[in-house]
């Protein structure tokens, strides 16, 4: 296996793969971020995803709730996911920064954190997305090979403990 696996990496050195992961890594994040912002929070979408992964108490709540203050708990709830999501791009732009000067923190980040949890995110996006689009399942599921070549490749190029 370990055969294999180094034989799909030995045609690239390690600032080779750096880019290449970067460049992998920062589009999945758009294209979550695309799927997230135009599909789950689109005008269409939005009340009905609130809605269904919010507690059954909650539920009730927002039934209760003029047609006016619903539409401003749902304008808080998508700016503050704006917010979030912007917050989590410039810390991926950050750490994606110091993984390709070689870094310590942005190796780490991308090989324990990225890697593994851009992997996880996808399958399970996929699962969301098929209440709302093939298309979509389909782009979120082709992800996953994308993160599974990065997992690897981190432990192919950065196989030992990192020294500071």
């Amino acid at each position: 296996m370990k055969k294999w696996i180094s034989s799909i990496f030995e045609n690239l050195n390690k600032k080779t793969f750096s880019y290449i992961t970067t460049v992998f890594c920062f589009s999945g994040d758009l294209i979550f971020i695309i799927f997230i912002k135009f599909i789950l929070l689109s005008d269409s979408n939005i009340k009905a995803f609130i809605f269904e992964n919010s507690p059954p108490s909650y539920r009730q709540i927002f039934i209760n709730l003029s047609a006016e203050e619903q539409m401003q708990f749902i304008t808080l709830f998508v700016n503050t996911i704006n917010l979030f999501i912007m917050g989590i791009l410039l810390l991926n732009v950050l750490f994606y920064s110091l993984f390709l000067k070689d870094k310590k923190w942005g190796i780490l980040y991308i090989k324990d954190g990225t890697a593994l949890l851009g992997f996880l995110f996808s399958i399970v996006t996929f699962y969301e997305a098929l209440s709302y689009s093939a298309f979509w399942a389909i782009v979120l599921l082709a992800l996953t090979p994308g993160y599974i070549y990065v997992y690897l490749g981190m432990r192919h190029f950065y196989p030992k403990k990192i020294k500071s």
